[in-house]
């Protein structure tokens, strides 16, 4: 009863705190183009919903592919982010995703992947996703919409004012969770480079860009794993993310009609004491993803990044709507539909390769 009423605490501070950050906004964003892994996923594919759901008790229908189907027990902070703009939303990220072209969960549960698409044969649709699934990384993600040589190309981009679109993008969990020999963390972070100098190409003007919070203080590694593990995710994580800084800041001298929001979520995180009940409530519903209402607070701390832009200040009643429907998410429907820790890292369940077991 204590932790619900908690919860719901703090989902009237969250309404509260978007009020106060949008009052100081005008007019700006028309879209928002969102590029990612699992953090910000919106599972707008159908096939990702049924791996996701594979840990639980029941399955979603094929014909609903929006659903319950994120790493979370509601929206996602992007979700959150566009309804407060007044955005239109499009959603290129994919639950697990590298900073790469490739997206190894995809690779390492092929048989699995194969056995849900097989189970469901009156769904042809979903061989097609499951084929498409190992090259759902974000440069992939980002070639689709940029690159007009790919033969998987989407001009949705050119239908948009670029002066108007916000960019996010927000990777590089994956690439230490699933390694690939040799590739460091600083050749991750360089591969968030890379998108930007797409996105830059293709004419992009606004970019947020968000560093990674400390792995190691996830409680899946604080309460499971080792000290030496621990400090392994730490030390990628600060190299991750220092050589993120130095890329954004190289960014732009080379671009100098972008505009980028660098987004702190490894700040944002640590204002919270692992191991207390705050950190528990609001960041994690797995074990290692944020819950919906963490998701919730990032967004209302990227909508900080733009209090002094120009962005668009929503009718009242729709802010009301959208606090409503992160309430609904938390303390109804959400709840009881977290993935069991068994089924950590991402929305399709196993376990990274560099964690070590536990009992």
């Amino acid at each position: 009863m204590k932790k619900q009423s908690f919860r719901v605490g703090m989902v009237v501070w969250v309404i509260f705190t978007f009020f106060i950050s949008l009052s100081a906004f005008g007019a700006g964003f028309s879209h928002i183009v969102s590029f990612g892994d699992s953090l910000s996923d919106n599972g707008s594919t159908i096939l990702s919903g049924f791996l996701y759901d594979l840990g639980l008790d029941n399955h979603p229908t094929a014909t609903d592919p929006y659903g319950i189907m994120h790493v979370t027990d509601g929206l996602v902070w992007v979700e959150y982010l566009a309804g407060a703009m007044g955005s239109g939303l499009y959603d290129a990220a994919f639950a697990g995703a590298s900073s790469g072209a490739g997206n190894p969960i995809a690779t390492t549960y092929g048989p699995l992947i194969q056995a849900i698409v097989d189970a469901y044969p009156n769904h042809p649709e979903l061989a097609v996703i499951a084929s498409q699934l190992p090259y759902t990384g974000l440069l992939s993600q980002v070639s689709l919409l940029t690159d007009s040589t790919n033969p998987q190309y989407d001009p949705f981009l050119l239908s948009l004012d670029m002066n108007t679109t916000l960019f996010t993008v927000w990777a590089g969990a994956v690439d230490f969770l699933y390694p690939i020999p040799g590739k460091t963390a600083a050749d991750a972070a360089q591969n968030i480079g890379t998108a930007l100098g797409m996105l830059a190409g293709a004419g992009a003007k606004h970019i947020l860009v968000a560093n990674l919070p400390d792995i190691a203080s996830t409680p899946e590694y604080f309460y499971y794993l080792d000290q030496d593990s621990r400090d392994e995710a730490s030390a990628w994580t600060a190299e991750f993310n220092a050589a993120l800084q130095t890329i954004l800041a190289n960014a732009l001298g080379l671009y100098p009609s972008l505009r980028l929001y660098p987004f702190d979520v490894y700040g944002l995180f640590q204002e919270f004491t692992p191991g207390s009940p705050a950190w528990e409530e609001l960041f994690w519903n797995d074990g290692f993803h944020p819950s919906s209402i963490g998701h919730q607070i990032m967004a209302q701390r990227a909508l900080d990044l733009f209090a002094t832009e120009s962005v668009p200040e929503p009718a009242i009643p729709f802010l009301m709507t959208l606090g409503l429907l992160g309430l609904a998410w938390t303390s109804g429907m959400g709840r009881g539909r977290a993935c069991p820790i068994s089924n950590l890292v991402l929305r399709w369940g196993g376990e990274s390769k560099r964690k070590k077991g536990r009992s």
